[in-house]
């Protein structure tokens, strides 16, 4: 299994932003070492989305709403503590 490709759109990264989040504090949490809890979830309209719960590596709790939206490209479509 190759390696996941994040397409995280610039609306994503001001809305993170707002919440005092950091671009690499979400590739922390998507791909980093330390443990994730990825939960499938349902949202609006039935869309189903895997749902990523980890901490950055300083310890901050972050969750990921992710669609995936191609053969090896993952879509990111909220990133919240």
């Amino acid at each position: 299994m190759g390696d996941v490709v994040y397409d995280i759109p610039e609306w994503i990264m001001e809305l993170a932003a707002r919440y005092g989040i950091e671009p690499y504090e979400i590739m922390q949490v998507l791909s980093g070492p330390r443990p994730r809890l990825p939960r499938k979830a349902v949202g609006a309209g039935g869309l189903t989305v895997l749902m990523i719960i980890g901490r950055t590596s300083s310890g901050a709790r972050l969750r990921c709403l992710c669609e995936h939206s191609g053969s090896s490209t993952t879509k990111l479509s909220e990133a919240c503590p």
